[in-house]
């Protein structure tokens, strides 16, 4: 893509303009719809493109859709997962009701902490807990961080989640006494 920048802007832009239009009947059709919220699997990543390339093809097609569906009042969702610390800003200026995946590193570049240092409270937080640590740390140190990712984000919008996937091999007691703990220290 980034060759294809360089070496051939115009046809790129023709590409997207096409795409975002089709993206725009699509989200245009989901507002009429009775579905509650959107969320979308866009994958943003500095890994995939820097803030410039995102700044230009990404977000003006997500400010688009959030547009639309604040009109229809339904919440837009962006899923995000990899290497967002130079993202975050930009996607927040979208609209967006929330941000989800976020995670640490390594599959990550921000922790929870940090990211909502550059996140306004009306964006809710998704994710914190890091696929590997999920699948290689003891159960008492993922305890440790529940509780710590609780305790930082005690005053704004959270769901906590493992952040993007869950790697094969995480048992399922481990979810479930995740799950005990919060619902013993939250509610």
């Amino acid at each position: 893509m980034s060759y294809f920048c360089e070496d051939y802007p115009d046809e790129i832009d023709e590409l997207v303009r096409i795409m975002m239009g089709k993206s725009k009947a699509t989200v245009e059709y989901t507002a009429q719809s009775n579905v509650f919220g959107c969320i979308s699997w866009e994958d943003s990543s500095t890994q995939n493109l820097s803030p410039k390339m995102y700044e230009k093809f990404i977000k003006p097609e997500i400010t688009t859709w959030c547009n639309i569906l604040r009109q229809a009042e339904k919440p837009y969702f962006q899923h995000a997962c990899g290497h967002l610390k130079d993202l975050l800003v930009l996607m927040a200026e979208q609209g967006i009701s929330g941000i989800e995946s976020i995670s640490p590193p390594p599959t990550g570049n921000i922790s929870i902490a940090d990211a909502i240092s550059l996140v306004p409270k009306n964006i809710t937080i998704i994710g914190g807990i890091e696929p590997t640590h999920f699948l290689n740390d003891s159960l008492e140190t993922l305890l440790e961080t529940v509780e710590e990712l609780i305790h930082v984000n005690k005053d704004r919008g959270f769901v906590l989640a493992n952040s993007d996937s869950c790697p094969p091999g995480v048992e399922i007691e481990k979810f479930l006494k995740i799950s005990n703990f919060v619902r013993e220290h939250i509610f």
